[in-house]
């Protein structure tokens, strides 16, 4: 775990036991937006990545399941909790 990302060794966990855990016809990837500082952070809103994405989706059996990983200190800001919302509301 790093000062600057100290999810990082939480989604590799994470990362590894979806690999073991999940069926075979799931289907899962994680969305590693943040750091990389100012330029990356704009050319990723440039290419379409929305802000507040969680970290991780999973698609199963035609569901969508989304995971927002947070650190012991960690916590959802404001734009990840409205971007939870607006995920409910599209089904």
């Amino acid at each position: 775990m790093t000062r600057q990302h100290p999810e990082d060794a939480l989604q590799a966990q994470v990362a590894d036991y979806l690999d073991r855990a999940l069926p075979l016809d799931a289907w899962w990837t994680t969305f590693p937006a943040g750091g990389g500082g100012k330029i990356r952070g704009r050319n990723l809103k440039r290419v379409g990545l929305k802000t507040g994405v969680p970290d991780v989706l999973i698609m199963y059996q035609g569901r969508a399941y989304w995971i927002e990983l947070k650190s012991r200190r960690g916590f959802a800001t404001d734009v990840q909790v409205n971007t939870l919302i607006a995920l409910r509301s599209a089904g």
